[in-house]
């Protein structure tokens, strides 16, 4: 059965929202992180995202933004795009294993796999566990954002040398390539098998939000 994608509505909920919020941002003020300087290549676009509440802080009012991203940092941006377009989580939905319900994420996570609108922005594992510890990838990334956007590329153009058409993640970097998203390696590739820090996916969001 096809899945059932968001609403044009709620799409646009979302995009008003953040864009409301977004003219009130001040990346000068004092507050974010304690370890982002204001003269930091990624001050601007993780001050951005924190000021709609799409980054986890971490203990210390710390970013970690040169730390490899997890599936709980990217479950909670989901979750938390997703919870601000007014999606509502699956009632039926009993959690996993390893995600106790008292977690940190736990809900963003639940609404990120797991959603009334049963769109998988991320999903878990065949066991019932999460692994919400487990780094992710910017195939990982890719994916994620794609199918939040709900769209699908609108030529045929292969943007990098290691994603030829019939790659499983063609249409969903591809998406991501043409609005200027994700770029590749000076060589040409994605290397979509690479990690990806927190930094860069911040930087990602704040480009979304922004276009």
């Amino acid at each position: 059965m096809k899945k059932q994608i968001f609403t044009v509505a709620k799409i646009f909920i979302l995009t008003l929202v953040l864009s409301l919020r977004a003219t009130t941002v001040s990346f000068a003020a004092d507050g974010g992180f304690s370890d982002v300087p204001a003269d930091h290549w990624a001050h601007d676009a993780v001050m951005y995202v924190d000021s709609m509440n799409l980054v986890h802080h971490y203990d210390g009012n710390t970013f970690l933004g040169s730390q490899n991203a997890t599936r709980y940092d990217l479950a909670y941006m989901m979750g938390r795009m997703a919870q601000i377009a007014e999606v509502k989580a699956d009632d039926n939905f009993q959690g996993y294993a390893d995600v106790p319900k008292a977690h940190w994420c736990a809900q963003y996570v639940n609404l990120a796999t797991n959603n009334a609108e049963k769109v998988e922005l991320m999903s878990g594992y065949g066991d019932g566990t999460f692994r919400g510890d487990k780094e992710i990838n910017r195939f990982d990334v890719a994916l994620a954002f794609a199918t939040f956007l709900q769209t699908e590329p609108t030529g045929n153009k292969q943007f990098f040398t290691d994603i030829p058409a019939d790659h499983w993640a063609y249409n969903a970097v591809t998406v991501l390539a043409e609005r200027g998203l994700m770029s590749g390696y000076g060589d040409g590739t994605f290397r979509g098998d690479n990690k990806i820090t927190r930094y860069e996916v911040a930087l990602l969001c704040a480009k979304l939000i922004a276009q």
